[in-house]
């Protein structure tokens, strides 16, 4: 249902210099959650942090909910699951074993979840997990989230936890560096001292390819993400064990998720595709069992 909460909430997003786009707001009977997918295509282009801007996108889409760009900031996003892992839970741990834990804002979300505002490093973060527990997520360049003091259908929202600063301080460093940590390079003696990659493996590989190639083109909606990141992940693991080949690989891939690309823009998607093979290549695939004549 269209409520003013939410152009007022997207008006002073711009006005505190968020660059800001309307979002739809979907409840997914599936799993119980609110989807909430851009309502603009190139929304990275043009979300604006123009009060006129803003405006004339309510008037189109008067039930949008504000969703800024993680362009300038940077999100942690510790969510809660029924049944599933407790990320704020898991944030206040990494916390307590680190004495860097500036002031920031900190926005409670529907979910029961908080999310973390931080000013992005330079260089800036994509939408990377790195080593992070189960249950938190990073927002960042070529990301989005959602704004505070959106407002959603069932009238649960985005809101400032209290006592918090409004100011942007700097990531932690140590948090950076658990962030960034799935960018190091894969080491594996046993991978590294073979000598030889055979036919068998390099075709395993290219089925592999073309096989992930599908499972991202007929993703459903909601999912596509998750699927993207799994494949890129399982192909990673031959890149480590280098079957194939890591460009070609990401070339093909990001290729394939188009629908993805309309949704998230291509910044956000090459950035889960390079987390999912680097973390796959952390794991190499081991040597195929040899056939059984």
């Amino acid at each position: 249902m269209p409520t003013p909460k939410n152009v007022t909430a997207a008006l002073s997003l711009a006005k505190a210099g968020f660059r800001v786009f309307p979002a739809r707001a979907i409840f997914n009977s599936t799993t119980g959650r609110w989807n909430k997918p851009p309502y603009i295509k190139e929304w990275q282009t043009s979300a604006s942090a123009d009060a006129a801007d803003v405006a004339r996108w309510w008037q189109e889409f008067p039930d949008a909910i504000p969703a800024i760009c993680c362009d300038d900031a940077v999100i942690i996003d510790a969510d809660r699951r029924p049944g599933g892992p407790d990320g704020v839970t898991a944030l206040a741990a990494l916390e307590k074993c680190n004495r860097d834990w500036p002031d920031h804002p900190v926005v409670l979300t529907p979910s029961k979840g908080e999310h973390h505002y931080f000013k992005q490093p330079i260089p800036p973060l994509g939408n990377r997990t790195g080593q992070l527990p189960c249950g938190i997520d990073i927002r960042g360049a070529g990301g989005y989230g959602i704004g505070v003091g959106a407002v959603l259908p069932d009238g649960t929202g985005w809101r400032i936890g209290p006592g918090h600063s409004t100011d942007l301080p700097p990531l932690p460093m140590w948090l950076e560096q658990i962030i960034r940590a799935d960018t190091l390079p894969p080491t594996n003696n046993k991978i590294a001292s073979k000598s030889s990659i055979t036919r068998r493996e390099q075709r395993y590989a290219e089925v592999a390819l073309q096989a992930g190639i599908g499972d991202i083109e007929t993703a459903p909606r909601g999912r596509r993400n998750a699927v993207l990141n799994s494949v890129a992940y399982r192909l990673g693991r031959m890149v480590g064990a280098r079957w194939i080949q890591r460009n070609l690989v990401a070339s093909r891939l990001l290729a394939a998720a188009i629908s993805l690309r309309n949704e998230d823009g291509e910044t956000a998607v090459t950035a889960t595709i390079n987390s999912g093979l680097t973390a796959g290549q952390h794991e190499p695939h081991p040597d195929l069992p040899d056939r059984a004549w």
